[in-house]
């Protein structure tokens, strides 16, 4: 997949990951020129067209989430058969990562993070979205610190896709709240659930409910008490553990009602202000608010209601050994017709490279079909040799399915075109419109051809070369007189190229970067430097922003217009900055006003006022 294109502007640059539903790359957006995450949807997933229609139209309703907890998703689309999502690039780890190198995190980290999972998941709520799958996987930690929560749209998509997946319980288990281990409807409260089992794993190190598998773990969810964190980590301080043991309810409605109302009661436990009315527990969600040390306070329960207790918890465990029954059943009877009807899948070998015909005996040796779908020039692949594969190597393919290749015709050859007597730039545009590149351009001192004047070429006017290889010039240095170089740092590159060529100079590299001082294409570095003494035909080297360049800031002008026999005068404010000399304001004004005016500038600036022509007031920012 590096160096495609998707969607006619996303240009994969890495393979980031892989998970349960997609494959996950680094890319660079090439209309905006910034750097973005592409999730592209697993082929088992593309062919289940509901989970298709689910994905794009929940994806698209996330897209239009915007708060700075919450991962953007910038774009949704479809090319060839593959379905993507742009989203958002973030520069660091996961929640996970950071519990399992620290091991458990301290209460004020926690509560830090659990308040910015709390601000993500209100903006979502407000906007009717429920994630369904929030876990320390889906909960990404900037390198500044920031909490952003992410995987909105496919945890959405994949809750509808249940159906279509038997035998498979979609979502993380360990923090699926009651409601979702039953199949019931999902809400707010769902969410909030997962969030306080992914602050119980922060505060303890250790997931609320463990067991051998996803089922055992998902009826502990349903049944089991939680073990109080305190219990585990006595430093939790007891206004957090009430917090906590709250949004774990097993009852919805005895969960905070809101995010915004779980973020409150967290800012007052680090307070240690919780009300004194706080309650834990309703005594109706499968918890008992009595616990202590491990053991229930049954003295406080009369007999009438225990007895209505043990009815109650007959009942359940029946309903829930049923619904077990019948889960271990459809799992065996698909587990039957995976045996009976599923095609195995192999591993996709490394093709890319060798001959065709040893591509297509590589792919027939483990059961896979090559087939030789285009054909290309290329100047760095040898003839008959593949250029790329339709499925990524060491990846897992159906038995019997198709790889299509890509495979080289060689080099295009072409005619160097002839640019001895030609200005260098008009040469360089030749070459390049060619189908060439310029390669070394070697200034020599002379006083019989004009200065930045072809003398020479290699390979020479006429031959034929490989499209993509590089001509070498010789051109005209001038006469060797001296020159003092200029500043051309902070000019557009086109007027930067004029001033080089009016010292005489010969024009050498011309890098990028990015720069958060320098707007776009503005020269931000220059070699050599200004004041610098260079003879003609020197080689000047420029590095050019990439942007974004510098933020906009405003500067407050406060200045008085001096009593004088003249009744008005014309007052102008001049702003010298990174991106040029401008009049940002001219008025006229009385003697004796006082002008208040904001301007705007950007990077460093001189801010100079003038009064009928004569400057009166200047300053630097």
């Amino acid at each position: 997949m590096q160096g495609k294109i998707l969607g006619g502007r996303y240009e994969i640059l890495d393979k980031l990951g892989t998970g349960g539903m997609a494959v996950v790359y680094k890319a660079r957006c090439t209309w905006l020129d910034r750097v973005v995450t592409i999730k592209l949807l697993r082929d088992e997933l593309v062919n289940d067209e509901e989970f298709v229609r689910r994905f794009r139209r929940e994806a698209q309703a996330v897209a239009r989430l915007s708060h700075p907890n919450i991962v953007s998703v910038y774009d949704v689309g479809q090319e060839d058969g593959v379905h993507y999502i742009v989203m958002e690039y973030i520069e660091g780890s996961t929640l996970k990562e950071l519990i399992r190198e620290e091991g458990r995190l301290s209460p004020e980290k926690s509560l830090e993070i659990a308040l910015q999972i709390c601000a993500g998941l209100e903006h979502a709520h407000e906007n009717h979205i429920i994630h369904r799958d929030i876990k320390p996987q889906n909960i990404l930690i900037t390198n500044k610190g920031r909490v952003k929560v992410t995987d909105f749209g496919i945890a959405l998509a994949t809750t509808g896709a249940t159906l279509t997946h038997p035998g498979k319980i979609m979502g993380s288990v360990h923090y699926l709240s009651p409601e979702q281990a039953r199949g019931d409807m999902v809400g707010m409260a769902s969410d909030l659930y997962s969030a306080g089992a992914v602050l119980y794993e922060m505060l303890t190190g250790k997931v609320p409910f463990e067991g051998e598998s996803p089922i055992s773990i998902a009826l502990k969810h349903l049944q089991e008490p939680i073990i109080p964190p305190r219990q585990i980590a006595p430093s939790i301080p007891e206004p957090v553990e009430k917090v906590v043991l709250k949004s774990l309810n097993k009852n919805p409605a005895a969960r905070f009602k809101s995010a915004k109302e779980m973020a409150a009661a967290l800012k007052a436990a680090a307070r240690d202000e919780l009300p004194a009315d706080f309650i834990v527990s309703d005594g109706d969600s499968g918890e008992d608010p009595n616990w202590t040390d491990g053991t229930r306070a049954f003295d406080k329960i009369d007999e009438k209601r225990l007895r209505g207790k043990k009815k109650r918890r007959i009942r359940t465990s029946f309903i829930v050994a049923a619904g077990l029954v019948g889960v271990l059943v459809a799992v065996g009877l698909y587990m039957l017709g995976v045996r009976l009807l599923v095609v195995p899948e192999v591993t996709v070998p490394s093709v890319q490279g060798k001959l065709v015909n040893e591509a297509l005996t590589d792919l027939q040796a483990v059961g896979l079909k090559g087939a030789v779908a285009s054909q290309q020039y290329s100047a760095e692949v040898g003839k008959d040799r593949v250029i790329s594969q339709s499925k990524e190597a060491n990846s897992l393919a159906k038995q019997g399915s198709t790889v299509e290749l890509t495979v080289s015709l060689g080099s295009q050859m072409g005619s160097i075109p002839n640019v001895k007597g030609k200005k260098l730039p008009e040469a360089s545009i030749i070459i390049t419109n060619a189908g060439y590149k310029v390669g070394t351009i070697e200034p020599v001192i002379t006083n019989q051809v004009p200065i930045d004047e072809v003398i020479s070429q290699m390979p020479v006017g006429d031959s034929q070369a490989p499209l993509g290889s590089a001509v070498n010039l010789i051109v005209s240095g001038g006469t060797g007189q001296n020159e003092v170089m200029t500043k051309v740092v902070g000019m557009k590159l086109d007027l930067a190229k004029g001033e080089v060529a009016r010292l005489g100079a010969v024009l050498g590299s011309v890098a990028e970067k990015e720069s958060g001082e320098y707007f776009l294409g503005q020269v931000m570095e220059q070699d050599p430097p200004q004041g610098t003494m260079m003879a003609q035909g020197a080689i000047v080297n420029l590095v050019v922003s990439k942007g974004p360049g510098p933020i906009p800031k405003n500067a407050s002008v406060v200045v008085k217009v001096p009593p004088t026999p003249a009744k008005v005068h014309e007052v102008v404010i001049i702003v010298d900055d990174r991106k040029d000399r401008r009049e940002e304001y001219r008025g006229s004004h009385p003697s004796g006003d006082t002008i208040n005016q904001t301007v705007r500038y950007y990077g460093p600036a001189r801010i100079q006022v003038y009064i009928d022509g004569q400057e009166v007031w200047s300053t630097n920012k």
